[in-house]
């Protein structure tokens, strides 16, 4: 068992993570269904820490049983998949920002010189 996955939950590290592994408990799940005194022989802490241990083993079942949604094997004729609606495009009036008679003038009204400037 990677010790990395009971590492993901709050409050236990490396070192807790192995002392876990090499008591039986291999998943999150068993984690959470732990006993506090059980958690306290095994990790040493203080039952205060291993509640706050148990507490956010619950709190990340609860996020993975929320975020990954149950999936249909196959959805079938009767069942038809969910189909996203398109955004429906708009079109956008071009500004005409130049206000004078030609091109290249600007507010004053005008030409505006190309090249150098004169010191």
């Amino acid at each position: 068992m990677d010790k990395t996955v009971l590492e993901g939950v709050r409050g236990i590290g490396p070192v807790t993570a192995k002392r876990l592994i090499e008591a039986g408990i291999q998943s999150i799940e068993q984690l959470a269904t732990e006993s506090v005194e059980n958690m306290a022989d095994i990790s040493g802490f203080p039952i205060s820490r291993v509640t706050e241990i148990l507490q956010a083993a619950g709190e990340v079942i609860k996020s993975l049983k929320t975020e990954i949604p149950a999936k249909e094997e196959n959805p079938g004729p009767d069942k038809p998949g969910k189909k996203r609606k398109k955004k429906k495009k708009t079109k956008r009036k071009k500004k005409n920002k130049s206000k004078g008679k030609g091109k290249g003038k600007g507010k004053s009204g005008k030409k505006k010189k190309k090249g150098k400037k004169k010191k």
